[in-house]
């Protein structure tokens, strides 16, 4: 797992992560990583989408934060607890039935 974050973290919050980078800092890393690697899963913002739109990936979006440009949030889920996990799987899930359906007519009739 690659965690690209836009501020430096202290410690290890996230020990299953191989890598993570820092905007500013790691910007060659990370246009590396955004060139090279496919069928990504991206848990940001509408910022990291559009970049990675532009350089023609393939990914699933999941939008965490602001700004959100592709879609409309008009209700107070949660991201955290355990009504927050249940909300992310659906997000998650959610995203990746999607970009399959528009990757390919599997589930098109």
């Amino acid at each position: 797992m690659v965690v690209i974050c836009q501020h430096p973290v202290a410690g290890t919050y996230c020990t299953a992560a191989d890598y993570i980078y820092t905007v500013g800092r790691d910007d060659r890393e990370i246009g590396n990583v955004l060139d090279t690697l496919d069928d990504l899963l991206v848990v940001a913002s509408s910022s990291e989408n559009s970049r990675l739109m532009r350089r023609k990936r393939k990914f699933t979006a999941c939008t965490v934060a602001l700004p959100v440009r592709e879609e409309i949030l008009m209700t107070h889920e949660p991201f955290v607890g355990i009504k927050g996990s249940a909300h992310m799987l659906q997000r998650l899930w959610n995203g990746l039935i999607q970009s399959r359906q528009t990757s390919s007519n599997a589930f098109t009739t």
